[in-house]
């Protein structure tokens, strides 16, 4: 598997691959504390890469690059997916499986981000985050490492990122995540439910999506 550059569409290249997740990288993407992030660099989800083509966990489904092999071998993408994880989750697949993914920056595409959903727009952070969203993390937890494991990585996630809030609200400054992002996902949390099928349905978009010609 082969994963580009992408660039949005102002032209500014987005440089980054991913590592799976863990209970170390929701630790930190939900404490965000200065000196816990650099001991945890090499265990963060996003990873920056530089212009040198590198075997990375992961990257981003807009544009990768598949050997029909792969399909033939690990099959398709898992349907009990609504939307996002999904291509996490077959990653994942395709890793234990024994096919390597490479970040190759030499090729790259303008994506525009966010157009089905406005969760990865620039104004994602004022948009409260559907409950597929949840639904298909729990999937992922739940079907890649059991529900024990889920449950631990939703109550790390839920006390980082209350710790978060408490220590904005001292400093008097926005905690800058999304509406009811901690209520959320308390309520949608492996702790209090245990199904895994993330089937909810897709709100309209927020905005027109631009069509952009293709040069085949």
């Amino acid at each position: 598997m082969i994963g580009t550059a992408i660039d949005d569409d102002h032209g500014t290249r987005w440089p980054f691959a991913f590592r799976f997740h863990t209970l170390w990288s929701e630790l930190d993407s939900a404490l965000r504390i200065g000196w816990l992030s650099r001991r945890l660099r090499h265990r963060t989800i996003m990873h920056r890469m530089d212009d040198v083509a590198r075997p990375v966990d992961w990257v981003s489904g807009a544009s990768t690059v598949f050997r029909r092999e792969v399909f033939d071998t690990v099959g398709l993408l898992d349907e009990q997916y609504f939307l996002y994880f999904e291509e996490t989750d077959y990653f994942r697949a395709v890793a234990r499986a024994g096919w390597p993914c490479w970040y190759v920056p030499q090729a790259q595409v303008v994506h525009f981000a966010g157009q089905s959903t406005g969760l990865t727009s620039r104004d994602a952070s004022q948009r409260r985050i559907p409950d597929y969203w949840f639904a298909a993390r729990r999937r992922y937890f739940v079907k890649n490492h059991g529900r024990a494991y889920a449950i631990v990585v939703d109550a790390i996630a839920i006390l980082g990122l209350a710790l978060w809030r408490v220590r904005c609200r001292l400093k008097r400054r926005p905690h800058g995540g999304s509406p009811h992002l901690l209520r959320d996902l308390i309520r949608q949390s492996a702790l209090f439910r245990s199904d895994i099928h993330a089937n909810a349905q897709i709100p309209a978009p927020p905005h027109s999506i631009r069509r952009v010609p293709v040069d085949a």
